[in-house]
């Protein structure tokens, strides 16, 4: 969970349009790819939107083994 985190937190700020490559045949080749996808502000609410589903599902499956821990729990206490 904790990666999911970071690595989301990293995503949330990054635009495409500004990130670099060691090589600049790299960096237009990307880019060139980028435009062909529908450009960056596209791209960018993908990777944008493709993060917030990641976050969700985790989100759901941190919920859902607290709900589960809490049950076991509630078992002991009750025997």
């Amino acid at each position: 969970m904790d990666l999911a985190l970071n690595v989301s937190r990293k995503l949330a700020h990054l635009r495409l349009q500004d990130a670099q490559a060691s090589v600049q045949s790299d960096k237009e080749m990307i880019e060139n790819l980028v435009i062909a996808e529908g450009g960056f502000d596209l791209v960018n609410l993908t990777l944008i939107e493709s993060v917030r589903e990641v976050l969700q599902a985790v989100q759901y499956s941190f919920t859902r083994t607290m709900q589960n821990l809490e049950t076991d729990l509630a078992f002991w206490l009750s025997v």
